[in-house]
């Protein structure tokens, strides 16, 4: 813990054996992937099949320079990576609604639909209200 006398850069040299600069830029590459991170989970929170590792999923691949070069400009940079998302998510829409589609033909009322999905939204980890609305996206685009 930094006490009253001590310094940041004697705090950071103790702590982590690096520099006060180098602690710094940690700060600031810490602020731009949570920002991109963000980005990620507001367009897709999760996995719909539940199978993914959330900090591996966010792991990006970006050594710091990249996420330092970023940082100036993340909000912007997390409005790119949702746009492109957006086109993704909607397949990933409608191929879980195909599944449901299986389970469930378009003949079924939601509520005869309710019945045999439920065990499966179960299963995939995903809500069924969530698996009733992309297997309506399956059958209609909406």
């Amino acid at each position: 813990m930094l006490s009253a006398t001590g310094s940041w850069a004697a705090y950071a040299e103790a702590e982590f054996g690096i520099s006060r600069a180098q602690a710094y830029r940690l700060i600031e590459v810490s602020r731009a992937a949570g920002i991109v991170g963000d980005a990620v989970i507001a367009a897709d929170p999760v996995s719909c099949m539940r199978d993914t590792d959330t900090a591996a999923a966010l792991d990006f691949g970006l050594s710091q320079r990249v996420l330092l070069a970023v940082s100036g400009c993340a909000e912007q940079v997390a409005d790119l990576i949702a746009r492109r998302l957006a086109p993704l998510l909607a397949v990933s829409a409608l191929a879980i609604g195909e599944l449901m589609l299986e389970v469930a033909p378009a003949y079924l009322s939601d509520h005869q639909a309710a019945d045999r999905l439920a065990l499966l939204c179960d299963e995939i980890g995903e809500t069924l209200d969530h698996g009733l609305a992309v297997r309506r996206y399956a059958l209609t685009g909406d």
